[in-house]
């Protein structure tokens, strides 16, 4: 099922850039993580436990970034 761009919740304090020209051909990318952002987040999120995040290419400019996973298992009396 595709996700509709307003549903996504995009993480705030992670960011990804490619390699650079010269990087070995082991780095795939690189992460920048602002943990008093990421907490920030978290913290608004109610996060506990466990966070999941989605890596996504934009389809328009090709550049990368970070979703938060909302995917919760249906619970028993769902199924």
């Amino acid at each position: 099922m595709e996700e509709k761009k307003s549903e996504l919740i995009f993480v705030e304090g992670m960011r990804f850039f490619k390699p650079k020209d010269n990087a070995p051909k082991s780095i795939k990318g690189n992460i920048v993580i602002k943990l008093h952002e990421l907490q920030a987040f978290i913290d608004k999120n109610e996060i506990t436990g466990d966070m999941r995040i989605d890596l996504r290419k934009s389809e328009e400019k090709g550049t990368y970034y970070f979703t938060l996973n909302t995917w919760k298992p249906k619970s028993e009396s769902e199924v």
